[in-house]
């Protein structure tokens, strides 16, 4: 009897710990489950501000640098850094962070098609065809959601200085900057400054507005610079400050170079379109995840 009666005890004791293994294993499981769940679910939830993207800053290669003309800016620069960013459905790319820790932010795509600066050739942002465009017909196509991340912001439109006869070690990229804050636009959608082009290039030989062309088989403002597309041209805010004045209703373009052209024309010489590529300016106060790279570009946060 005593023996039946211990081997039923060792029964019920080694029932016990197997039933006690079982819930520690599971719980072990679940914990494990759920720790691996959170951690996913903090780097995937993860919240950058535009100001903290300006903790990535480089001095060589594709990335973030400081603007060296503009004090608390920041600026993209080199072949294809990581400067993605999703925006009204679409890819989108960053110029810059501005000092008020806005972005400014260049649309992949164009408005649609060859499209003049002004019809009637004014060298005046204010009243070009242009802006009437992007600010009414554009920028109405846009969603309220979407429109409420945009920042009405100042856009620098003065007239940059062209003189090709001129050295290019006279005209430095402050004189450029400066001559383009001679005159101030404040509104929603606008195309890039001139010296954004320059900015983004890391050629050592790209220095100012004028030396985007130093010959036909020089144009360094072309080379390891995200901003250029090849083959297409497409219009900066900036008309031309001219030395001829043949040259005072030409608006400064981006194809292999940066040079002036018409600014009532919608084609080329060579008969390609002169596009626009819509510039706005997102509000400091969003947050931002993914990493900037085209596969994650960066997307705004509720």
């Amino acid at each position: 009897m005593r023996r039946r009666k211990r081997k039923k005890q060792r029964k019920i004791i080694l029932a016990s710990m197997i039933g006690l293994l079982c819930i520690m294993s599971a719980g072990y499981a679940a914990f494990q489950t759920n720790l691996n769940l959170t951690a996913k679910g903090n780097i995937t939830s993860k919240k950058i501000t535009p100001n903290e993207l300006k903790n990535n800053i480089v001095t060589s290669g594709d990335g973030l640098y400081k603007d060296v003309t503009e004090e608390g800016r920041c600026i993209y620069r080199g072949s294809n850094p990581d400067n993605y960013i999703k925006f009204n459905n679409e890819l989108w790319r960053i110029i810059g962070i501005e000092s008020d820790n806005s972005l400014k932010i260049m649309c992949e795509n164009n408005t649609g098609g060859a499209i003049a600066w002004d019809d009637d050739a004014n060298p005046e942002w204010e009243t070009a065809s242009l802006n009437k465009y992007l600010n009414e017909t554009y920028y109405n196509t846009l969603t309220e959601e979407v429109k409420n991340f945009i920042s009405n912001h100042i856009f620098y439109v003065g007239k940059l200085y062209l003189n090709w006869d001129e050295e290019v070690s006279l005209t430095s990229l402050s004189t450029d900057v400066n001559n383009e804050k001679r005159a101030i636009w404040e509104g929603n959608v606008g195309v890039l400054n001139a010296t954004d082009f320059i900015k983004s290039s890391i050629d050592s030989k790209c220095i100012s507005a004028r030396s985007s062309w130093l010959s036909a088989d020089d144009m360094p403002c072309k080379n390891q610079n995200w901003i250029y597309k090849e083959g297409k041209n497409f219009w900066t805010i900036n008309a031309n400050d001219p030395y001829n004045p043949k040259y005072e209703h030409n608006g400064w373009l981006i194809h292999n170079y940066m040079g002036g052209y018409g600014l009532d024309g919608k084609y080329s010489n060579s008969g390609a379109e002169l596009m626009a590529f819509p510039v706005v300016f997102l509000k400091s106060d969003i947050t931002l995840s993914g990493d900037g790279t085209k596969e994650k570009p960066y997307i705004i946060k509720e």
